[in-house]
């Protein structure tokens, strides 16, 4: 006589939890090492870059103010196409908290659309750049430091789009350092050896070192 064979149940992935946002309820200690921001005339936009540490977390996010909740009491910064290289997807700053930042990424938002009802190309628009020549500074020090460039200091890869571009340097063995500043590996004085600049993503050559007139646009 046959004896019935028990049905195996099928097996199950795993199922996908989205990480949660962390809200920081206490007043935040912002430490900013380089923001830029940019008009983009194909979607109506304004993209900015962060890199910043907040209460000693690593924020680094390029992505796009949100226009429906930023502008009144504060920014929002959000990316739907996320990177290796960012350490978050979103971020959320109360203008109380960042004042500096708050009041340079409005005030180049309105002079953007005063420009261009005054008929500016778009090719001529100017990009915005918060930047201490590599180091660190406080959110009073923003408006300071703020300028309109040409051409913000971004490369990016012709092949994948990333903006994760990086050089080799060598000391006791060999090291990356980003586009931005940041050196991947222990805390020691590299010397620069590679002559490109690739893309940390895919490899591809980015420019060769010295190369200023490769920047992206």
């Amino acid at each position: 006589m046959a004896k019935n064979k028990k049905k195996r149940k099928p097996k199950q992935g795993k199922k996908f939890r989205p990480n949660l946002a962390t809200v920081v309820r206490q007043v935040p200690k912002i430490i900013y090492r380089k923001v830029t921001c940019k008009y983009l005339a194909d979607t109506d936009s304004f993209q900015v870059y962060l890199d910043m540490t907040l209460n000693g977390t690593l924020l680094r996010l390029l992505g796009l103010i949100d226009p429906n909740q930023s502008y009144d009491k504060g920014i929002r910064i959000v990316t739907k196409t996320p990177q290796r290289w960012m350490t978050c997807t979103e971020v959320q700053i109360k203008k109380e908290h960042a004042p500096g930042l708050f009041t340079v990424l409005t005030a180049y938002c309105h002079t953007i659309g005063d420009l261009l009802d005054d008929g500016t190309d778009v090719q001529d628009l100017p990009q915005g750049l918060i930047y201490n020549e590599g180091e660190t500074f406080k959110d009073d020090k923003c408006i300071e430091l703020y300028k309109n460039v040409k051409e913000a200091s971004t490369m990016r890869c012709p092949k994948c789009n990333s903006t994760y571009i990086g050089r080799t340097f060598k000391y006791a063995g060999t090291f990356i350092m980003t586009q931005t500043g940041e050196q991947i590996s222990d805390n020691l004085t590299p010397v620069p050896s590679g002559q490109y600049w690739r893309c940390l993503d895919c490899n591809t050559k980015v420019r060769k070192v010295g190369d200023v007139d490769a920047w992206d646009n």
